[in-house]
């Protein structure tokens, strides 16, 4: 459309005329939410305010009551009512950003999305939260579920995924799976990743990609980062060398290769 107009992207050449409000940590909301409901409402083993003075504190102290928050179910794990519970948050903040009306400088409406790239920096910057994450640690990448909290397969995380309605995402999420080497030694390994793809999609999923690497070349690259510069991992719409990742990200890496089929 912009060639055929002989305009670019910020002077009308485009069909569509909408800007992005780009959400973070959303999963992790629900995930806090979720688990609000089901200890202090639902099944009253805590006060709301005992919560709180828990979060104030990074959960020192309050070990145990971390321990209960942690076990709720979260989303990514193929759970209906975790599931069900994160689209409702989803839901909630598009219609939010609807009737709020907003428009770009070129009188195009905003629309929700999903960051990809920043969970790990607005974490830093966060207080620790009920699902018994602590201050400082990354928050939910997209809508994917919360890193180390998707304990059933990758197969799992996208049935939780697709029940997400994603006609309200026009501005774009994306969910981030990562694979270890082994998961395509084989024809029949490879058919497993294709089946896993085309389900996602036709149970109506949005965007989804794949980092397939040997952990052992990526441990290596920790111990020898000067030899390994040449590296790449897939970070959401980009790739970038393993060994300039921060710490914390590059162990987030190494345990979601871990994952099985």
């Amino acid at each position: 459309d912009c060639l055929r107009a002989g305009r670019d992207i910020a002077h009308g050449g485009a069909r569509y005329n909408i800007s992005s409000l780009a959400e973070g940590g959303t999963i992790t909301a629900a995930n806090s939410l979720y688990a609000v409901k089901r200890c202090v409402y639902d099944e009253q083993r805590v006060s709301v305010e005992e919560v709180n003075r828990a979060i104030a504190a990074d959960f020192v102290g309050y070990e145990r009551l971390r321990a209960v928050l942690r076990n709720i179910p979260k989303f990514g794990n193929d759970d209906d009512a975790i599931d069900r519970f994160a689209r409702d948050i989803v839901k909630l903040n598009h219609q939010v950003i609807q009737e709020l009306g907003l428009h770009d400088y070129r009188g195009g409406r905003f629309v929700t999305g999903s960051g990809i790239s920043t969970a790990w920096k607005e974490g830093h910057h966060t207080a620790a939260t009920p699902d018994g994450r602590l201050r400082g640690e990354a928050l939910s990448v997209s809508l994917g579920p919360v890193s180390g909290t998707e304990r059933s397969g990758p197969t799992a995380v996208l049935n939780s995924v697709a029940r997400l309605d994603w006609q309200e995402q026009a501005g774009g999420a994306l969910t981030h799976i990562q694979l270890p080497y082994s998961v395509t030694r084989t024809s029949r390994d490879a058919g497993n990743v294709t089946s896993l793809i085309r389900g996602f999609f036709t149970r109506g999923g949005m965007g989804v990609h794949f980092s397939v690497v040997n952990v052992a070349l990526l441990e290596q690259a920790l111990k020898e980062p000067e030899k390994n510069l040449h590296l790449l991992v897939r970070m959401g719409g980009y790739s970038a060398p393993f060994v300039l990742l921060s710490p914390e990200l590059q162990r987030d890496i190494l345990r979601r290769m871990q994952q099985e089929l």
